[in-house]
């Protein structure tokens, strides 16, 4: 009936609409998914560049060098927005640094000996792979959320120490888009290990649209949803079309039983005119009957004529 023809529709209405949100949010996550890897390559390709210099002045003379090194980092520096320092490690113990007056508090330190398992690790994978390894976000020394990325420098193939740039998250986040958040979206970020370090974790569990940002070993989970929940901001458009759809099916019958109705009318009426038609002739009929046997019983002869005077 009405109500099952109702369902149906508000059914259908609704798998096309979330069909189209789930387009639209898609294609906004892709595009700040791509800028995010964008983003993140643009500091992976400062990291080689310091490991492709070091390797290339790895003579003694040179490398004692420190007013080349220092100008060949500043372009890195200026170049590329984000960077909170670039660094070396020659032996794994943290020597130039720059820019050096806010970053000096990192001289000495020496990663493959912090506190924290998973720095160790990724030293130790940078050295193993000589692949830039990203870093987990980490709380920095010099205060704040950043990341590091590293790769260790092989001289003559024997290991001389590491290239090391952090980048702040922050700006990183901002560069992409992602920060500030898009207007009527809801978004998460996941680290390698599987920690949400921006956003709300809530995301993931509420039917996200996932993007993968790919790293040289693994890949962070950019995930988003719609600010107010999946369908709500088609309700309107829904309700709309659902006051229409019940509109005509009370329009429908009424038209119809309208139809038909003048029909039925219109068939009486042509009845009734025939009755009455029919009638009429026969009193005519019988009229002529009666008026013929006045004639026939007159003692006075009749002649009737027409009005041309025609018998």
């Amino acid at each position: 009936g009405l109500a099952f023809l109702l369902g149906y529709f508000n059914n259908q209405l609704e798998e096309q609409f979330d069909t189209i949100e789930r387009q639209q949010i898609t294609s906004q996550v892709e595009r700040l998914g791509t800028s995010l890897s964008l983003a993140i390559n643009k500091k992976l390709f400062l990291v080689t560049s310091l490991r492709a210099f070091i390797e290339a002045k790895a003579t003694h003379e040179e490398l004692h060098n420190e007013h080349e090194l220092e100008r060949f980092s500043a372009n890195l520096y200026k170049n590329i927005n984000g960077i909170r320092n670039i660094a070396l490690g020659r032996d794994g113990v943290i020597h130039f640094v720059y820019p050096y007056e806010e970053n000096k508090s990192v001289l000495g330190y020496e990663p493959a000996k912090d506190t924290r398992p998973h720095v160790v690790a990724e030293v130790q994978r940078a050295i193993e792979s000589r692949v830039v390894i990203i870093s987990l976000p980490n709380d920095l020394i010099q205060g704040g959320l950043g990341i590091i990325a590293r790769q260790a420098i092989f001289v003559d193939e024997n290991y001389w120490g590491l290239a090391n740039i952090v980048v702040d998250v922050q700006p990183l986040l901002e560069e992409a888009g992602i920060i500030p958040l898009p207007e009527g979206l809801n978004l998460a970020l996941k680290d390698q290990s599987g920690n949400v370090f921006f956003g709300d974790e809530s995301v993931f569990i509420g039917e996200p649209i996932i993007f993968d940002i790919p790293l040289p070993e693994d890949s962070w989970v950019l995930a988003v949803t719609p600010a107010n929940g999946w369908g709500t901001g088609y309700q309107s458009v829904l309700w709309f079309y659902r006051s229409l759809f019940m509109l005509i099916m009370l329009i429908l019958p009424i038209t119809v039983y309208l139809s038909i109705n003048r029909k039925e009318r219109l068939k009486e009426k042509v009845a009734e005119k025939t009755r009455d038609l029919t009638e009429t002739l026969l009193v005519l009929e019988e009229n002529k009957e009666h008026f013929k046997k006045i004639i026939a019983q007159s003692p006075i002869s009749m002649v009737i004529t027409d009005e041309k005077g025609d018998i």
